[in-house]
């Protein structure tokens, strides 16, 4: 009978001997056969097991079942004494080397005389069902915390709208309490002061998940949940089934939307802004492509430039609309802002065309947006209509010009009445004995001659284009050609060589000491050269000797580029020459010093030359912008 039995049994007498087991005992547990383990104690018979056995399974945990009996000794001698019967759990190493978890049930069992004989053990195997415990358990636990790990609060209700559970999200942000205080509650339970309405409508999308079966998403903002006040949330709530089929539930997810309402009402008032300022943008808004064609052109377009936004990004280039002057300039710029490292920023002005034939000024101003990530580089900027200020700077120029021209104009006549009065003065003294006539005479003449010099100067920046510079080269041939007519009579053998760069320009600060040297320097020569009325030769020249680019110039305006250029001016006679005790560094002569003066004023460098007659080299240096 205990063989049919499939549980492994035992029972003992009082003294512990085994009396009887079973062949599920001695196969599965001692591993021993039967008349090994009758007449023998628990203690003996595990250890004739662990002798049989391999010595590392009873290391630590892992032991023999039998041995989990040696601690039971407290116990059976209780049972023993009380008749009763007791369950326990253990687990160990059985006799085929597996462990496995057993629930054991000892009892006392009576003699014929009612006495108390011994113990009777029955073992039952629940190892796979503390397996599947353990399975469903980790399985729990691991759910657990994907929930947790879900960075969103979620929640879980039954039918009748109780919290049955929720993830630590929704714990913290939302509700504020541990978990085990939101199960088994509804949600007005958990609210601050809500009105019934509000907990009415919120309970009536759970009422919609369990009625229409499908998910259900709602927007609120929560003024009553104490950890969350005026926060707004979209909630989303899915049903739940159950194996039937049928609604047992539903889970919720809670997202956090206030900072996406407050981007998105801020976003509503900056495009609101935008439409305002496009609207009553006076420009041209506009973006290009890496090679300069438009992709984005808004504001004042059409009144601009009489063609339509579409027009100039399709059918109409930009760039046809551009006066073709200005084009050059136009595409210098653009390769020069490509170039740039990095962004680039830049202004500049021309001309369009308008669709009516009209010339139109613009002013643009640009930038370079680096493309990231191997994308190309977008440019981006605005254009403005300056028609209008620039015909008020030309007319502003044009007069502006001609008050410097009237000016100068003035300057030259009162010069002429300067030289006028000097020639009168002269000849007053031609009648006096008492004077040096030849000697008064030459002062005037000197002095007259230096005042037709620069009487000369303003005349021609009267004539010319331009108030403030000076064609040189112009105003040279004319000086010298009215120094001859002076200074010749008496000297008619005496001729003139011109050996000048044309259409050299200097301001105002160079041509006039210039100028007054060149007339002392021919003065000069007229007057001493030639004592005894020879035939002789005047030669002027100038000429660049080298240019360079200038620094300073570069640093203050980044836009021009201008270059020194230094200039060599020489006036060289063949006359008898010029004595050899002559010192140029203080020369006796007024009119020489004078030179000396201003060629210092010029920053120049004055040499005397006295081979084959005499020649004064004037070196010089002068900015020109390009």
């Amino acid at each position: 009978m205990l063989n049919s039995i499939l549980n492994p049994v035992l029972y003992t007498d009082r003294t512990g001997v085994i009396l009887g087991v079973n062949k599920s005992f001695s196969r599965q547990i001692a591993g021993l056969p039967e008349e090994k383990i009758i007449g023998h104690t628990l203690n003996e018979v595990a250890r004739s097991n662990s002798e049989k056995l391999p010595g590392k399974l009873f290391e630590n945990e892992q032991q023999s079942i039998l041995r989990c009996f040696e601690e039971w000794d407290k116990t059976d001698r209780q049972l023993l004494k009380s008749g009763e019967s007791f369950t326990l759990e253990c687990q160990g190493i059985c006799a085929d080397g597996i462990k496995r978890s057993f629930l054991v049930n000892k009892s006392a069992f009576s003699d014929e005389k009612g006495e108390i004989f011994g113990l009777v053990t029955v073992m039952q195997d629940i190892t796979e069902i503390r397996q599947t415990e353990k399975d469903l358990r980790e399985n729990l636990e691991f759910k657990k915390r994907m929930l947790d790990g879900i960075p969103v609060p979620v929640f879980y209700k039954n039918t009748e709208g109780r919290y049955t559970g929720c993830n630590k999200l929704f714990t913290k942000e939302i509700i504020g309490l541990p978990e085990e205080e939101i199960t088994g509650r509804v949600y007005g339970e958990l609210t601050y002061q809500a009105p019934e309405d509000l907990i009415k409508k919120y309970d009536e999308t759970d009422v919609q998940v369990y009625r229409d079966g499908i998910d259900h998403c709602c927007e609120l903002k929560s003024r009553y949940l104490p950890n969350c006040l005026g926060k707004e949330f979209v909630v989303i709530k899915a049903p739940c089934f159950n194996e039937d089929g049928k609604i047992s539930g539903l889970v919720g997810a809670v997202l956090d939307v206030t900072e996406r309402n407050k981007a998105q009402r801020e976003l509503q008032e900056s495009e609101e802004k935008y439409r305002s300022f496009i609207k009553n943008f006076k420009g041209i808004a506009f973006q290009a492509d890496e090679n300069f064609v438009p992709v984005f052109l808004h504001g004042t377009v059409e009144e601009i430039t009489g063609y339509s936004e579409e027009e100039l990004m399709s059918e109409q280039p930009w760039k046809n609309i551009i006066h073709p002057e200005d084009l050059p300039r136009m595409y210098e710029e653009e390769k020069r802002i490509q170039n740039s490292p990095g962004a680039g920023y830049g202004e500049i002005d021309f001309r369009i065309i308008h669709r009516k034939g009209t010339i139109k000024w613009v002013h643009e101003i640009y930038q370079k947006i680096p493309g990231n990530s191997g994308k190309p580089d977008m440019y981006q900027g605005t254009m403005y209509d300056i028609t209008e200020r620039k015909e008020a700077e030309e007319s502003l120029a044009t007069l502006e010009l001609a008050r410097k021209k009237e000016i100068h104009h003035r300057i030259k006549n009162n010069l002429q009445v300067i030289s006028s009065l000097l020639d009168l003065q002269a000849e007053r003294f031609r009648n006096r004995r008492a004077v040096k006539t030849s000697e008064v005479l030459e002062a005037f003449l000197e002095s007259q001659n230096r005042v037709i010099s620069m009487a000369l100067i303003h005349e021609e920046l009267h004539k010319g284009g331009q108030v403030d510079t000076l064609n040189f080269s112009k105003y040279l041939q004319k000086l010298t050609e009215n120094l001859f007519e002076t200074n010749r009579i008496g000297n008619s053998d005496i001729s003139l060589k011109m050996d000048v760069e044309e259409n050299v320009f200097f301001d105002m600060d160079t041509a006039v000491p210039l100028g007054i040297i060149v007339n002392e320097l021919v003065s000069n020569s007229f007057k001493h050269a030639f004592p005894e009325r020879v035939k002789g030769e005047i030669k002027i020249k100038l000429y660049r000797e080298k240019t360079w680019e200038s620094k300073n110039c570069r640093e203050e305006n980044q836009k021009e580029s201008c270059k020194n250029t230094e200039f060599i001016l020489s006036v060289t006679d063949n006359g008898t020459g010029i004595p050899q005790s002559f010192n140029i560094v203080n020369p006796e002569t007024l009119g020489l010093q004078l030179v000396t003066t201003l060629v210092d004023q010029l920053n120049g460098k004055l040499e005397l030359r006295k081979e084959r007659g005499t020649e004064f080299r004037i070196t010089f240096a002068v900015t020109e912008n390009q």
